[in-house]
């Protein structure tokens, strides 16, 4: 019979199940604080458990990892890293305003610009990118060495970043 043994034990990235043990696991010392339990990273005195009217010895455990939706775990050893992969809005807005500037950076290489040279940059893009560019501005103009950001209609050819159609204009500012 499978347990979930995360409410009893308070644990939020495992489920134990019964039948065995690999000896690595929250049950039989505490991983994610590097903390063995007593006795060595091994079973914590005492065992058997009863668990909802069931008793269970130590070789009847299997320890499985099951990450949490939205968390990408890994370990090794008694080590446990998880990672939240959840996309929020603001780091979305963040990856397309890197993006954009990779692109002016690749641009700047392109027109053989010095590299301290200052450039006006003029941007043509949707609301979401716009939104992610204002929002990131100081980053972006400080990285492209850009005078200022500005928006509106620019005729050059349309950029796919990241599912944006977006145009820029780049060019030396003047002095």
């Amino acid at each position: 019979r499978d347990f979930d043994f995360a409410k009893v034990f308070n644990l939020p990235i495992y489920q134990v199940v019964a039948n065995g043990t690999d000896g690595r696991s929250p049950l039989l010392g505490h991983p994610l604080r590097g903390q063995p339990a007593a006795g060595g990273y091994g079973a914590p005195a005492p065992w058997p458990k009863v668990i909802e009217g069931v008793e269970i010895a130590l070789d009847d455990v299997i320890i499985t990892r099951s990450p949490k939706a939205g968390l990408v775990v890994a370990s090794e050893g008694a080590t446990v890293v998880a990672l939240e992969t959840t996309l929020t809005p603001e780091l979305v807005a963040e990856g397309l305003a890197r993006e954009f500037v990779s692109h002016v950076q690749a641009m700047r290489k392109e027109a053989d610009f010095e590299v301290t040279q200052r450039i006006a940059l003029r941007v043509e893009a949707d609301a979401e990118m716009r939104a992610a560019l204002e929002a990131h501005c100081g980053y972006v103009t400080g990285e492209t060495l850009a005078l200022a950001l500005d928006f509106g209609e620019v005729s050059a050819e349309a950029t796919d970043l990241n599912g944006h159609a977006v145009k820029i204009a780049v060019a030396k500012a003047e002095p």
